[in-house]
């Protein structure tokens, strides 16, 4: 009976799980961590790019309750003339900013995508440069909401000649 106990073999224990291949588990969990991180680096990018746009579009709201009544018309539009500048050499660099006259107009034309400067808003060619009591009275509505509306359609990339 010794004889047959010693020719038997030991207790063979099976290899250690490898690592590869991974459990579908494993691979979910990555992917959705990975994805989890591309939406977070995409977010905070989104955030900071649009950051201007917030700081400008708040300072146009502190325009428009500094410079509400009619008689303000001609601060209001100096205020965005000098708005709309900034935010033109802050996105398009200076050459689109230095521009004036007919060529800024042509410019906000074609930032806005319409003719609405040149027919209905060509005070802000005028106004900035005229003296405060020579302006007469308008309601500057139209002109904050044209300025809003040029604001939010700013982007990088995009052409202005």
């Amino acid at each position: 009976m010794n004889d047959l106990l010693s020719q038997m073999r030991d207790i063979h224990t099976p290899a250690a799980p490898g690592f590869w291949p991974p459990s579908l588990l494993i691979v979910m969990l990555t992917l959705a961590g990975i994805a989890l991180c591309a939406a977070a680096v995409w977010g905070l990018h989104h955030h900071y790019a649009e950051r201007w746009r917030r700081i400008a579009l708040g300072e146009l709201e502190s325009i428009r309750t500094r410079f509400a009544r009619p008689e303000d018309f001609a601060l209001a539009a100096k205020a965005c003339n000098l708005l709309l500048k900034r935010s033109c050499a802050l996105i398009y660099g200076t050459g689109a900013a230095a521009r004036s006259g007919e060529d800024w107009l042509r410019v906000l034309d074609r930032i806005h995508g319409s003719d609405i400067p040149s027919r209905e808003l060509s005070h802000l060619l005028e106004t900035p440069y005229a003296h405060v009591r020579a302006v007469e009275a308008q309601n500057p509505e139209p002109m904050f909401q044209y300025c809003d509306e040029l604001i939010r359609s700013m982007r990088r990339g995009q052409q202005y000649d």
